[in-house]
Protein backbone atom coordinates (compact mmCIF):
# COMPACT_ATOMS: atom_id res chain seq x y z
CA UNK A 1 0.00 0.00 0.00
CA UNK A 2 2.68 2.37 0.36
CA UNK A 3 4.37 1.84 -2.35
CA UNK A 4 1.43 2.61 -4.03
CA UNK A 5 0.89 5.96 -1.90
CA UNK A 6 4.85 6.75 -3.04
CA UNK A 7 3.55 6.36 -6.84
CA UNK A 8 0.45 8.42 -6.27
CA UNK A 9 2.83 11.16 -4.89
CA UNK A 10 5.16 11.24 -7.53
CA UNK A 11 2.56 11.30 -10.54
CA UNK A 12 -0.11 14.12 -8.90
CA UNK A 13 3.52 15.58 -7.51
CA UNK A 14 4.71 15.41 -11.21
CA UNK A 15 1.47 17.08 -12.61
CA UNK A 16 1.10 19.88 -10.33
CA UNK A 17 5.06 20.80 -11.35
CA UNK A 18 3.86 20.69 -14.99
CA UNK A 19 0.66 23.30 -14.46
CA UNK A 20 2.82 25.27 -12.51
CA UNK A 21 6.05 25.32 -14.85
CA UNK A 22 3.27 25.91 -17.57
CA UNK A 23 1.34 28.84 -15.64
CA UNK A 24 4.76 30.38 -15.21
CA UNK A 25 6.20 30.11 -18.90
CA UNK A 26 2.45 31.60 -19.58
CA UNK A 27 3.01 34.27 -17.41
CA UNK A 28 6.47 34.99 -16.30
CA UNK A 29 6.46 38.35 -18.06
CA UNK A 30 3.54 39.74 -15.66
CA UNK A 31 5.05 37.35 -12.91
CA UNK A 32 8.59 39.26 -13.35
CA UNK A 33 6.84 42.43 -13.17
CA UNK A 34 4.86 42.15 -10.29
CA UNK A 35 7.38 40.73 -8.46
CA UNK A 36 9.62 43.99 -9.39
CA UNK A 37 6.98 46.38 -8.65
CA UNK A 38 5.71 44.95 -5.47
CA UNK A 39 8.15 47.16 -2.90
CA UNK A 40 7.60 49.57 -4.67
CA UNK A 41 4.01 49.09 -4.11
CA UNK A 42 4.00 48.91 -0.43
CA UNK A 43 2.59 50.85 1.95
CA UNK A 44 5.75 51.78 3.98
CA UNK A 45 7.53 52.08 0.91
CA UNK A 46 5.35 54.63 -0.50
CA UNK A 47 5.35 56.96 2.86
CA UNK A 48 9.08 57.22 2.89
CA UNK A 49 8.77 58.40 -1.21
CA UNK A 50 6.15 61.14 -0.24
CA UNK A 51 7.06 62.68 2.26
CA UNK A 52 4.92 65.88 1.57
CA UNK A 53 2.12 64.49 1.51
CA UNK A 54 -1.22 65.86 2.94
CA UNK A 55 -3.18 64.31 6.30
CA UNK A 56 -1.10 60.88 5.41
CA UNK A 57 -3.26 60.53 2.43
CA UNK A 58 -0.44 58.92 -0.03
CA UNK A 59 -2.95 57.39 -1.98
CA UNK A 60 -2.02 59.87 -4.99
CA UNK A 61 1.23 58.91 -4.94
CA UNK A 62 0.34 55.40 -4.97
CA UNK A 63 -1.81 55.56 -7.87
CA UNK A 64 1.52 56.96 -10.03
CA UNK A 65 3.45 53.83 -9.28
CA UNK A 66 0.33 51.32 -9.55
CA UNK A 67 -0.79 53.03 -13.17
CA UNK A 68 3.00 52.53 -14.62
CA UNK A 69 2.74 48.58 -13.45
CA UNK A 70 -0.80 48.39 -15.07
CA UNK A 71 0.51 50.18 -17.99
CA UNK A 72 2.87 47.18 -18.55
CA UNK A 73 1.24 44.60 -17.26
CA UNK A 74 -1.66 41.32 -19.41
CA UNK A 75 -4.21 40.58 -17.30
CA UNK A 76 -2.67 38.22 -15.07
CA UNK A 77 -0.10 41.23 -13.84
CA UNK A 78 -3.48 43.44 -13.48
CA UNK A 79 -4.59 40.77 -11.36
CA UNK A 80 -2.18 40.67 -8.90
CA UNK A 81 -1.81 44.36 -8.86
CA UNK A 82 -5.28 44.76 -7.73
CA UNK A 83 -3.86 43.01 -4.88
CA UNK A 84 -1.41 45.10 -3.95
CA UNK A 85 -3.86 48.24 -4.64
CA UNK A 86 -6.28 46.47 -2.07
CA UNK A 87 -3.93 46.14 0.45
CA UNK A 88 -2.60 49.25 0.20
CA UNK A 89 -5.55 51.19 0.19
CA UNK A 90 -6.55 49.35 3.18
CA UNK A 91 -3.80 50.34 5.44
CA UNK A 92 -3.87 54.16 3.83
CA UNK A 93 -7.59 54.57 5.04
CA UNK A 94 -6.61 53.67 8.46
CA UNK A 95 -4.10 56.52 8.71
CA UNK A 96 -5.09 59.58 6.90
CA UNK A 97 -6.41 62.37 8.74
CA UNK A 98 -6.99 64.76 5.78
CA UNK A 99 -11.22 64.24 5.17
CA UNK A 100 -13.24 66.48 7.24
CA UNK A 101 -14.96 63.12 8.83
CA UNK A 102 -15.06 59.91 8.45
CA UNK A 103 -18.03 59.57 6.48
CA UNK A 104 -15.99 61.62 3.55
CA UNK A 105 -13.45 59.65 4.01
CA UNK A 106 -15.29 56.44 3.83
CA UNK A 107 -17.17 57.75 0.38
CA UNK A 108 -13.54 59.22 -1.19
CA UNK A 109 -11.81 55.75 -0.79
CA UNK A 110 -14.65 53.97 -2.61
CA UNK A 111 -14.53 56.52 -5.19
CA UNK A 112 -10.83 55.43 -5.11
CA UNK A 113 -11.70 51.74 -5.19
CA UNK A 114 -13.15 52.63 -8.53
CA UNK A 115 -10.85 54.31 -10.21
CA UNK A 116 -8.64 51.70 -9.45
CA UNK A 117 -10.76 49.40 -10.86
CA UNK A 118 -11.28 51.85 -13.73
CA UNK A 119 -7.61 51.65 -14.59
CA UNK A 120 -7.56 47.56 -14.81
CA UNK A 121 -10.55 47.55 -17.11
CA UNK A 122 -8.89 50.14 -19.57
CA UNK A 123 -6.06 48.09 -19.05
CA UNK A 124 -7.37 44.81 -19.43
CA UNK A 125 -7.24 43.95 -23.07
CA UNK A 126 -4.65 45.84 -23.94
CA UNK A 127 -1.96 43.40 -23.98
CA UNK A 128 -1.86 39.66 -24.33
CA UNK A 129 2.01 37.88 -23.50
CA UNK A 130 0.47 34.57 -23.64
CA UNK A 131 1.00 31.69 -26.26
CA UNK A 132 -0.63 32.59 -29.43
CA UNK A 133 -2.68 29.34 -29.56
CA UNK A 134 -4.07 29.96 -26.14
CA UNK A 135 -5.68 33.01 -27.29
CA UNK A 136 -9.04 31.77 -27.24
CA UNK A 137 -8.64 30.82 -23.25
CA UNK A 138 -7.21 34.11 -22.64
CA UNK A 139 -10.65 35.82 -24.21
CA UNK A 140 -12.35 32.89 -22.14
CA UNK A 141 -10.60 34.26 -18.97
CA UNK A 142 -10.58 37.78 -19.72
CA UNK A 143 -14.45 37.99 -20.09
CA UNK A 144 -14.60 36.42 -16.55
CA UNK A 145 -12.68 39.07 -15.36
CA UNK A 146 -14.60 41.94 -17.08
CA UNK A 147 -17.87 40.42 -15.66
CA UNK A 148 -16.02 40.57 -12.26
CA UNK A 149 -14.73 44.57 -12.69
CA UNK A 150 -18.38 45.19 -13.52
CA UNK A 151 -20.23 43.43 -10.57
CA UNK A 152 -17.17 45.16 -7.84
CA UNK A 153 -17.50 48.31 -10.04
CA UNK A 154 -21.71 48.21 -9.91
CA UNK A 155 -21.52 47.62 -5.77
CA UNK A 156 -19.09 50.62 -5.48
CA UNK A 157 -21.53 53.07 -7.53
CA UNK A 158 -25.16 51.59 -6.26
CA UNK A 159 -23.64 52.35 -2.55
CA UNK A 160 -22.06 55.85 -3.81
CA UNK A 161 -25.43 57.05 -5.25
CA UNK A 162 -27.43 55.21 -2.24
CA UNK A 163 -28.85 57.88 0.72
CA UNK A 164 -25.70 56.83 2.93
CA UNK A 165 -23.23 57.59 -0.07
CA UNK A 166 -22.04 60.98 -1.51
CA UNK A 167 -25.93 62.97 -1.06
CA UNK A 168 -25.37 61.90 3.12
CA UNK A 169 -22.18 64.46 2.91
CA UNK A 170 -23.59 67.25 4.94
CA UNK A 171 -21.11 69.98 4.16
CA UNK A 172 -21.76 71.21 1.33
CA UNK A 173 -18.57 72.43 -0.02
CA UNK A 174 -17.37 68.75 0.74
CA UNK A 175 -20.47 67.28 -1.08
CA UNK A 176 -19.56 69.34 -4.17
CA UNK A 177 -16.43 68.59 -4.31
CA UNK A 178 -17.01 64.62 -3.64
CA UNK A 179 -19.48 64.65 -6.30
CA UNK A 180 -18.06 66.35 -8.79
CA UNK A 181 -15.22 63.43 -8.26
CA UNK A 182 -17.52 60.97 -8.57
CA UNK A 183 -19.40 61.94 -11.22
CA UNK A 184 -15.87 61.91 -13.55
CA UNK A 185 -14.73 58.88 -12.28
CA UNK A 186 -18.52 57.06 -12.80
CA UNK A 187 -18.29 58.15 -16.33
CA UNK A 188 -14.81 56.68 -17.12
CA UNK A 189 -16.26 53.78 -15.98
CA UNK A 190 -19.16 53.58 -18.23
CA UNK A 191 -16.61 54.61 -21.28
CA UNK A 192 -14.13 52.41 -20.09
CA UNK A 193 -16.42 49.15 -19.31
CA UNK A 194 -18.08 49.67 -22.31
CA UNK A 195 -14.75 49.83 -24.77
CA UNK A 196 -12.90 46.49 -23.02
CA UNK A 197 -16.39 44.70 -23.77
CA UNK A 198 -16.77 45.85 -27.03
CA UNK A 199 -13.11 44.18 -27.47
CA UNK A 200 -13.92 40.93 -25.88
CA UNK A 201 -17.02 40.57 -27.44
CA UNK A 202 -15.70 41.45 -30.90
CA UNK A 203 -12.61 38.92 -30.49
CA UNK A 204 -15.28 36.35 -29.22
CA UNK A 205 -17.41 36.71 -32.19
CA UNK A 206 -14.00 36.72 -34.36
CA UNK A 207 -11.99 33.75 -33.21
CA UNK A 208 -15.73 31.51 -33.30
CA UNK A 209 -15.68 32.17 -36.95
CA UNK A 210 -12.60 31.65 -37.96
CA UNK A 211 -12.96 28.16 -36.33
CA UNK A 212 -16.42 27.63 -38.05
CA UNK A 213 -14.27 28.42 -41.58
CA UNK A 214 -12.15 26.00 -41.27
Amino acid sequence: MIRYLKYIFLIFGGLGLCIMGFFYYQNHHDLHLVWDYSDELDYEEIVEECPDAKGSYYYPCFYEEFEELIEQSGITGISFGLKLAFNFMDDDKQTTTLFETEKVRDIEYAINYLEINNLAIKNSYKRFFGIKKMYSGYLSSLRDFLEGAEKFSGNLIEGLESEEGVSSIKDEQAQARVKERFDKVHAEYKEEYAKARAFVDGEIERVLKEHEER
